[in-house]
């Protein structure tokens, strides 16, 4: 039984056991290796427990080859690669455009959505959709048969995967859809890896940077915030990491 442990060492535990923090809605809180919400006490007493296993130790000599031997892992998984543009960023926001591209570039899902909500001035500035180029397109109810089953069988590859799982289950729960369960990788987290910037909450934990500075660092063309063009500069960044 783990007793009076310092918060260093608690910290120290979950990070070796696959738990990290994230303050993605403004607020910390405590994610599994699944990027599942928990909290403190419960990870502790699965670890204690045995239920959670030590995360391997990887033999390599700094953070940018460890990026790299990570994106050759995800590359293997033959997974597809996701991006959403949407009405905003709030609780009750939806998606309007979403792609997924496949492992080789294959273009899966490319698609407008009719959302039930107005877009925010702020969102309609970054991707430039509106409410009468959406009206004429299906809403969610109609494309979601095409996505379910790629979600629920294949590894998705997301660049910044908190934000869009998040809009992706309160878009479904609008619909009253069902949301697989999603076997999904961060790649922002990878990138972030091979950037090699700690944040400065934590010496063990690196600062998050957007999909341009990513691409930027390749050469790659940057997404141009509508979701086909950011899931392939997604698959772009990832490729670039496992050859460098």
């Amino acid at each position: 039984m783990v007793v009076q442990m310092t918060r260093e060492e608690k910290r120290k535990l979950l990070n070796d056991h696959g738990f990290h923090w994230n303050k993605d809605t403004g607020s910390w809180r405590l994610l599994d290796r699944n990027d599942k919400e928990t909290n403190e006490q419960t990870a502790l007493q699965l670890i204690n427990e045995g239920r959670i296993a030590k995360l391997g130790p990887v033999f390599v000599y700094d953070d940018r080859l460890t990026a790299q031997l990570l994106s050759r892992t995800l590359f293997g998984y033959v997974p597809v690669f996701l991006d959403t543009e949407t009405t905003g960023t709030g609780p009750d926001d939806e998606i309007i455009d979403i792609a997924i591209v496949d492992f080789d570039g294959t273009v899966l899902v490319d698609q407008l959505v009719n959302p039930t909500m107005p877009i925010s001035a702020e969102a309609r500035e970054k991707h430039g959709l509106d409410s009468v180029t959406l009206s004429f397109q299906p809403d969610m109810i109609e494309i979601w048969p095409a996505i379910y089953p790629i979600l629920r069988d294949r590894p998705i590859l997301i660049y910044n995967s908190m934000f869009d799982l998040r809009l992706l289950r309160q878009t479904t729960a609008r619909y009253n859809l069902e949301m697989p369960e999603v076997k999904a990788h961060d790649v922002m987290k990878v990138y972030a890896l091979y950037h090699g910037e700690k944040t400065r909450e934590s010496d063990i934990n690196y600062a998050a940077k957007k999909l341009e500075v990513a691409c930027e660092t390749f050469g790659i063309q940057p997404g141009t915030h509508r979701a086909l063009a950011d899931a392939e500069a997604t698959r772009q960044v990832l490729i670039a990491m496992a050859r460098a």
